[in-house]
């Protein structure tokens, strides 16, 4: 009996000693969850059957959470919260506020027993730049037309390119789960763009808000497939990331979004050279050359409008061009009005700008241009010094980077997930690769966590 008790306290010693959450800790949270919930829905599921059924839902979502418990739940939620990031339009309100942020969030809250225990050690390129950005939007933000509307658009910008990327580093995603999360996101994007195929007229919208949020989300999904197929931790690589490459691939070219096909064209460019492979540079060739016919005969009477049509001025690309010269020129004006300061965010004048490096010069003068900068190469800082598979997971970023001169988006959950991805990969490369297996202990398999990243 002796020997039990001590057998059970060097358990929880160790328990304690690798930040590894007590089982009590584990039971209590999710039952807390089930009743603040409840007791929040209760009185509005009174007021409509829609509520009520949504209510119900919740309800079942956390009675799941409290069978599996707090821990796999959270990386089922995370999961889950990657393959609906694609699908824009499952909205409850503003960006923040989409059902994949809400299931990011509450993954976030179920593994904060795990994590509170926890030492957060980021990048300095990551933290400096994140740090200049934010003050400068700060302090722009009086200058601008609306100080609210700008502080309400740099709060999300904040969260997509800083809160979300240190989240999932604090988190500490293994090999299999970030495989996981990267195929999942995959799936959504081929699930939005198959349901805009039927229906779409001109531009393909998906299950978007717009027709380069769809292009944008498959680009993405792109930019995942070379750490997939490189991927040794499922034999399934080969019969799932093929077809889910080829539907992303239709999702782009069917959005007549330009910046999504100008910036894979880029990137096929680029990884063969950075992976040193003429084997992968002819593999891509080969699948543009075996896929492109079967995208081209997919509804002929639509080719004007296609990515590859409006990039050679067709579909209204003329148009497009007026305008994106037209905000250009506006931007440029703007900096010249206060090039240190900036003019704050505005809808009126720099959100309307396509061009991502532009609108923050504009907004935050060149001090927040250059944090924006920082930032970003933090997301690619170990791009060189990283072993295959791990430098794949710098693509998505990189695909971010490549899209700034053409697009306005920086805060989109979506662009925070896949950057989190990139940034949990840097500073694993950074302190040698994180172990694969997810249940090894924090101290030991920690991409991120108790470990200073001189980048």
């Amino acid at each position: 009996m002796d020997s039990t008790r001590s057998s059970r306290s060097r358990t929880s010693w160790r328990a304690r000693r690798s930040g590894a959450p007590t089982p009590l800790v584990t039971i209590v949270t999710p039952l807390l969850l089930v009743a603040v919930v409840l007791g929040l829905l209760l009185p509005l599921s009174l007021t409509s059957p829609l509520i009520a059924v949504g209510a119900l839902g919740l309800v079942g979502l956390i009675a799941y959470i409290a069978a599996l418990g707090a821990e796999r739940s959270s990386w089922h939620l995370l999961i889950l919260a990657f393959f609906f990031a694609p699908l824009t339009n499952l909205a409850a309100g503003p960006k923040p506020f989409v059902l994949a942020s809400f299931l990011f969030f509450l993954s976030f809250v179920l593994a904060l027993p795990r994590l509170v225990h926890r030492a957060l050690h980021l990048p300095k390129l990551f933290l400096g730049g994140g740090l200049l950005f934010t003050i400068m939007g700060l302090i722009a933000a009086p200058f601008a037309i609306n100080s609210l509307v700008s502080l309400w658009y740099l709060v999300t910008a904040v969260i997509a390119l800083i809160g979300i990327p240190a989240v999932m580093v604090w988190m500490n995603p293994s090999d299999r789960h970030m495989y996981a999360m990267m195929l999942a996101f995959a799936f959504g994007a081929a699930f939005s763009t198959l349901y805009g195929l039927p229906g779409y007229t001109y531009r393909n919208y998906g299950f978007t808000y717009h027709p380069v949020a769809l292009a944008y989300t498959c680009m993405l999904a792109l930019s995942f497939v070379p750490y997939l197929m490189a991927s040794k931790h499922a034999r399934s690589r080969w019969l799932l990331v093929p077809p889910l490459a080829a539907i992303a691939l239709v999702g782009v070219w069917t959005s007549g979004s330009r910046t999504g096909l100008v910036v894979l064209f880029a990137l096929a460019l680029l990884v063969p050279l950075l992976e040193r492979s003429i084997k992968l540079g002819l593999a891509l060739i080969a699948g543009v050359v075996l896929i492109l016919p079967s995208i081209l005969s997919l509804d002929p009477s639509r080719g004007s409008t296609s990515a590859l049509a409006r990039l050679f001025g067709s579909g209204g690309a003329q148009n497009s061009d007026t305008t994106r010269l037209s905000t250009i020129r506006d931007g440029l004006e703007q900096v010249q009005q206060s090039p240190i300061v900036g003019n704050g965010y505005s809808v009126e004048h720099t959100y309307v700008i396509h061009n991502l490096y532009l609108q923050v010069l504009a907004a935050e003068g060149v001090l927040g241009l250059v944090g924006l900068l920082l930032l970003l190469s933090a997301f690619v800082a170990a791009l060189r010094k990283a072993p295959s598979p791990r430098r794949a997971l710098a693509y998505p970023a990189l695909a971010v980077i490549l899209a700034g001169p053409f697009q306005p988006n920086m805060a989109d959950h979506y662009l925070g997930m896949s950057l989190g991805l990139s940034l949990v990969g840097v500073v694993g490369i950074m302190r040698g690769s994180p172990s694969s297996d997810p249940d090894a202990p924090p101290a030991e398999s920690s991409a991120g966590i108790d470990a200073q990243a001189k980048v």
